[in-house]
């Protein structure tokens, strides 16, 4: 009698002890995240882009998947730095360096996460001509690529057959800009263009093009941007990446 009174009260006791170390194991990744917080803010209170995008990168590339709105919620990562990172895990996983990462998947990739990536802008070097033309130096280039006006067309048209390329969207814009390096998550962010984007739409969803070259101007002041580079950036950064607009 006394054994078998013994193994329930056994089996009681390792259940209540399991359940306080769980208790115990949560309470402390609790305070690990919260101090891990602090640390990522006070790294962007003091402009230290450096180490911060070090961390952020260590915490987004690894074995666990960690997803966008747990990166934002309990460690402020903004989605751009999110799909920046989780795309180079993606790319670790594809190549084979790190194939064992993807049975951690929580949910299967979509062609738009997949194809999320930074843009690297081209190096050569370029020199404006007296034309105002700028061109590279390499003979294998086409020295031809469109001017500011040419591209606002192409991207105002993305994700949208009945434009006629004559005003552009907050998406649109974020577009462009992120493809163009110039949305990095870290001196400009989305957040970042739509305040000033709200500032010169008045309520309106699109921008003439003459607005957008008031509103790109002062986001590119207010952030401390080299207007020419940015223009370079716009210019050179190609047609849209084929991927959905969010709506």
């Amino acid at each position: 009698l006394n054994t078998e009174s013994q193994a329930p009260s056994s089996t009681r006791f390792s259940r209540v002890d399991k359940e306080e170390s769980d208790i115990n194991c949560n309470h402390a990744q609790d305070k690990i995240v919260r101090n891990l917080r602090y640390n990522l803010d006070q790294l962007k209170i003091r402009s230290d882009k450096e180490n911060y995008l070090s961390i952020v990168e260590k915490i987004i590339v690894g074995p666990a998947t960690i997803k966008a709105t747990e990166a934002d919620y309990l460690l402020g990562i903004n989605t751009d730095l999110y799909n920046k990172f989780r795309s180079k895990r993606r790319i670790l996983i594809d190549t084979g360096e790190k194939s064992s990462w993807a049975e951690n998947d929580v949910h299967k990739w979509t062609d738009e996460e997949s194809l999320v990536k930074t843009v690297t802008m081209p190096k050569q070097r370029l020199q404006r001509t007296n034309e105002g033309n700028y061109h590279k130096h390499s003979p294998e280039i086409d020295n031809t690529f469109p001017d500011l006006r040419s591209q606002f067309e192409i991207f105002s048209r993305w994700g949208d057959s009945r434009s006629d390329g004559s005003q552009i969207t907050l998406t649109q814009s974020d577009k462009w800009l992120r493809q163009a390096g110039v949305i990095d998550g870290w001196t400009v962010t989305t957040t970042d263009t739509a305040i000033f984007f709200r500032k010169f739409s008045r309520g309106s969803i699109w921008l003439e093009y003459s607005i957008w070259r008031s509103f790109l101007e002062e986001l590119v002041t207010k952030k401390g941007l080299d207007m020419r580079d940015v223009i370079d950036r716009l210019e050179l950064c190609g047609k849209p990446a084929v991927t959905k607009p969010n709506r």
